[in-house]
């Protein structure tokens, strides 16, 4: 066997089978029409939560498309596209997190905008990736394994407590926070394309 097939066996062996990614992106797709759904029934969110965030909502559905998207390959949006997107979302958190996301009036936390701010900043690297480092990926990988266990947990605490709206929210970020890490961490396994 030459060199080259070889390299390309162990390349297929590393790839997620079809159906994995296609249930992944099925799984943004739907986590998409959930967050349209917070989005345009403002009064149902306010009625669970107490308070209701357009730019949260917006910035999670524009997430959730692009991984949707992307896994399934399909959309209006070229990669560079959903890249600069995604870009523009990383800094309209940063400047949130800096200035006016500190001073609305419903109880968030303020280290979301910040957190949003990175997942938006490492989601654009996956569709224009830079080479920042190996201290920059283990960066990553270790705040996309953080957040996977600390959003697995949540998940885990809402399913008997029963809110919808809640295990909607935490599952789509733990779901998020495990790809990311799976993306980052072994780049070629659901990335093939």
């Amino acid at each position: 066997m030459d060199h080259s097939m070889h390299h390309h066996h162990v390349d297929q062996m590393l790839m997620a089978p079809g159906w994995l990614v296609t249930t992944l992106g099925a799984f943004f797709l739907a986590a998409t029409a959930f967050y349209l759904y917070r989005l345009f029934f403002a009064n149902h969110v306010k009625a669970a939560y107490g308070y209701w965030d357009w730019e949260n909502e917006v910035g999670h559905g524009i997430c959730t498309a692009a991984m949707a998207s992307h896994l399934l390959m399909f959309g209006p949006f070229s990669a560079t596209t959903w890249a600069l997107i995604l870009y523009a979302g990383s800094a309209w958190f940063t400047v949130r997190a800096a200035t006016w996301g500190r001073k609305v009036s419903y109880p968030t936390k303020w280290w979301w905008d910040w957190n949003h701010a990175a997942m938006f900043y490492g989601m654009a690297l996956m569709f224009a990736p830079w080479n920042l480092g190996a201290w920059f990926t283990w960066l990553q990988i270790a705040y996309w394994g953080g957040f996977a266990v600390y959003y697995g947990i949540e998940t885990a605490k809402d399913v008997p407590a029963g809110k919808p709206f809640s295990l909607g929210s935490n599952l789509s970020h733990f779901g998020m926070f495990v790809v990311m890490f799976v993306m980052t961490a072994f780049p070629s396994f659901l990335m093939a394309h």
